[in-house]
C-alpha cells in the first residue's frame, strides 16, 4: 500500500498543472507533457516506484480507452457491409504473404545464419492456428 501512496503526489501535481493551465486558457495536456519532459530526468527519491506506478496507470488507461472505443462501434454494420470477409482476407494476406516478404527484405542484409533467415519471416504456426480457429468460429 505504501508503494501506491508514493505515486499519488505526482499524479495530483499533474492534475494541478492541468487545471491551472486550463483555467489560464492554455493547453492543459501540453502543460502536463512539458512538465513530464522537464521533470523526467530529475533525480527523485523512490523514482523507480513512481515510474512503476505510472506505467501501470498508463496501461490501465489504455485498456479503458480502447474498451470504451470498442463499445462505441455497432457490430451489425460489419455484417451488413461484408467487412468480415474483407478483414479475413486482409489478415491472411498480411500474415502469410506481406509479412514474410517484408521481413525477408529487411533481414536479407543482416549477418544471420541460414536457419535464422529461413525461420524468421515465416508466420508462427501457433498464431495461424489460433487465427483460423477464431475466424471460423
Amino acid at each position: 500500500m505504501r508503494r501506491l501512496q508514493r505515486g499519488k503526489p505526482s499524479v495530483s501535481r499533474a492534475f494541478a498543472v492541468y487545471g491551472l493551465t486550463t483555467v489560464a486558457h492554455g493547453s492543459g495536456f501540453l502543460a502536463v507533457f512539458v512538465a513530464g519532459v522537464l521533470l523526467g530526468d530529475v533525480r527523485a527519491p523512490y523514482k523507480k516506484e513512481i515510474e512503476r506506478f505510472h506505467t501501470a496507470l498508463g496501461s490501465l488507461g489504455e485498456v479503458v480507452a480502447f474498451t470504451l472505443l470498442g463499445l462505441t462501434v455497432p457490430l451489425w454494420t460489419f455484417t451488413m457491409e461484408g467487412a468480415w470477409t474483407d478483414g479475413i482476407v486482409l489478415a491472411v494476406l498480411l500474415a502469410c504473404v506481406i509479412r514474410p516478404l517484408v521481413l525477408t527484405a529487411l533481414l536479407w542484409p543482416m549477418d544471420l545464419s541460414r536457419g535464422e533467415k529461413r525461420s524468421s519471416p515465416s508466420p508462427d504456426s501457433r498464431v495461424l492456428c489460433r487465427f483460423f480457429s477464431v475466424a471460423t468460429s
